[in-house]
Parts: structure tokens; sequence; C-alpha cells
């Protein structure tokens, strides 16, 4: 079966013809989201926390696998630069992925 068109799809919202309710259903719980804190990558040269957008990110992996599950160890370098004194950096951060 075709798939109307983006300008049919609009006039039945508009008319109200449209059979699927919007939006999440009545009743279902809210996602739940774990929180991770993550501590800022700082400047070493003047301490400031603002930074340009990450650039030239290289993952380099481990070949072991932490003791207590299958995590395997990824070190993730991400290239900046200090938006207040133009210091350039590379901030490095350990991640733990599935096998």
């Amino acid at each position: 079966m075709k798939r109307p068109s983006l300008a049919e799809r609009q006039r039945r919202r508009l008319a109200g013809e449209d059979s699927r309710p919007r939006g999440r259903p009545a009743g279902s719980p809210h996602r739940e989201y774990l929180v991770c804190d993550v501590s800022l990558s700082t400047c070493p040269a003047c301490g400031c926390t603002d930074r340009t957008k990450y650039e030239q990110t290289q993952q380099i992996e481990s070949s072991s696998l932490t003791t207590d599950s299958q995590l395997r160890e990824v070190i993730v370098l991400r290239r900046c630069t200090c938006l207040k004194c133009g210091q350039h950096r590379v901030d490095r951060c350990r991640e733990y992925r599935c096998e």
C-alpha cells in the first residue's frame, strides 16, 4: 500500500481526519534516564571550561577486558580550543563499551 503524500497527511491532520492519536499514549510511564556524573574538561592554561566543538575524535581500543564483566575499555581523544585564551588541547576520557 502506498503511503500518502506529505500534503495529504497535513490536510488530514488539519481536518481532524487523522486516525492516529498524537503523542504518548495515556497511562504510559515517562521514560527513565540514568544520570551520570561527568567531570568538565578545563583549559590547562587558564582553567576555563568554555571550548569549541570537538574536532578530530580518535578512539584507541584496549585489548584487555575489565575483570567484573564483558566491558572493554576505549580511550577517546578529542581536540578542541579554549574560547577564552585560544589554547589548543586534547581532552582524553575513558569509556567502557559492551563486548
